[in-house]
């Protein structure tokens, strides 16, 4: 949609005709007991054979049955997933089959909820936990106690990487 400058804008659509009309669908949003499974089996039903959902939100948004359903059928182009129902995925979980774009499957991008994470932005983390750590350790005044609260999070996502890594290696130990 142009504005009266002809520059390009967005426009309100309602749900239906967002997904009836969208070539990509990527959900952003909040999960709560109302937002649980906003994306179902109708929404899938709505959108284009071309159009492709994305959703690097939370797992519990999207009806991970009727994704794979509309991924078995091809029903949509294909769907890229950075978060699940259950993390980390279970070993006999669909998501992890080979098959997706094959046999008239649609493709499957999925990444491990850290599709955020490339080489230079961890390097740039981690050296970043390591200037904030050390500044605690020598007890000096740490920037401010946002900084603090920050840092205690991450640590907190850290702890949770691993736990869900170490979950992973287990499984496929097993």
């Amino acid at each position: 949609m142009q504005d009266d400058d002809g520059d390009n804008t967005f426009q309100y659509v309602s749900k239906d005709e967002l997904f009836k009309n969208a070539d990509v669908v990527s959900v952003h949003y909040q999960l709560s007991d109302r937002s649980r499974g906003i994306v179902g089996k109708t929404e899938f039903e709505q959108m284009k054979k071309s159009a492709y959902l994305v959703n690097t939100s939370r797992g519990p948004l999207v009806d991970e049955d009727a994704l794979i359903e509309a991924l078995e059928k091809a029903t949509i182009k294909g769907a890229a997933v950075d978060v699940y129902e259950i993390e980390a995925v279970p070993k006999d979980s669909p998501f992890r089959s080979s098959k997706w774009g094959t046999d008239g499957r649609a493709h499957l991008l999925t990444t491990p909820h850290m599709g955020y994470v490339e080489e230079e932005i961890i390097n740039n983390w981690y050296a970043e936990q390591a200037e904030i750590l050390e500044t605690w350790l020598d007890s000096k005044e740490v920037m401010s106690r946002l900084l603090l609260i920050l840092f205690h999070l991450i640590l907190i996502q850290l702890r949770n990487a691993l736990r869900s890594l170490n979950r992973v290696q287990a499984d496929e130990a097993n």
